[in-house]
């Protein structure tokens, strides 16, 4: 995703997707999925999780993963590949 931040901030400077030149262009559903991220970043979203919300909750489920390894008294390394369904 960091490799669309510098494109979403040109798209949302106001120049055009098809003024953008780069090699490995991204499709359009990518460019719009960023600006998208980036509004809500900039607390103009639709509701969804701003980027530093998805990581806080990354880290609270992969420390929720440790925290039920270290209860149950098991080996932390098979929870790391478990992906829990919340």
């Amino acid at each position: 995703m960091a490799h669309l931040r510098g494109l979403t901030t040109v798209c949302m400077r106001g120049v055009r997707d098809g003024q953008v030149k780069v090699s490995s262009a991204p499709s359009q559903w990518a460019i719009s999925r960023g600006v998208r991220q980036a509004d809500r970043d900039e607390g103009r979203g639709d509701g969804s999780l701003t980027s530093a919300e998805g990581e806080e909750l990354v880290r609270l489920r992969r420390e929720n993963k440790l925290a039920l390894a270290l209860a149950l008294g098991v080996s932390i390394r098979p929870l790391l590949l478990l992906e829990l369904r919340y």
